[in-house]
């Protein structure tokens, strides 16, 4: 069995640099992407502020997204409502971490934004 490869650190960071484009500066004290990397992935989390006192002080975190990174190419998945994450059917594999990225912000089958 093959060890799945590590992305390279320069998608890496494109991939966080996508996060902090995406929330504006005066949002950023509700709303917040973060990057997870582990092993051939990259997942993308959504943490939110505590919005009621009785839920305690910690964020709340949502799967987003998630890259795989395989022998060159990237497939992009998305967490069902049960946090399983599943292969996103209206792109293939490709080589260009952009096109993924892009897909995510069109979102045309809601899966990413709601």
């Amino acid at each position: 069995m093959a060890i799945a490869s590590r992305p390279p650190e320069t998608d890496i960071a494109r991939v966080d640099r996508y996060c902090k484009r995406r929330v504006p500066p005066h949002a950023r004290d509700q709303v917040r992407l973060e990057t997870v990397v582990r092993g051939s992935a990259i997942t993308i989390i959504e943490r939110r502020a505590p919005w009621r006192e009785d839920l305690g002080p910690e964020w709340s975190r949502s799967k987003l997204a998630q890259l795989r990174y395989d022998r060159g190419n990237w497939t992009l998945y998305w967490a069902d409502r049960n946090g399983r994450w599943l292969r996103y059917a209206d792109l293939g594999p490709s080589p260009r971490l952009d096109d993924l990225l892009a897909e995510i912000d069109r979102d045309p089958a809601g899966a990413f934004w709601g």
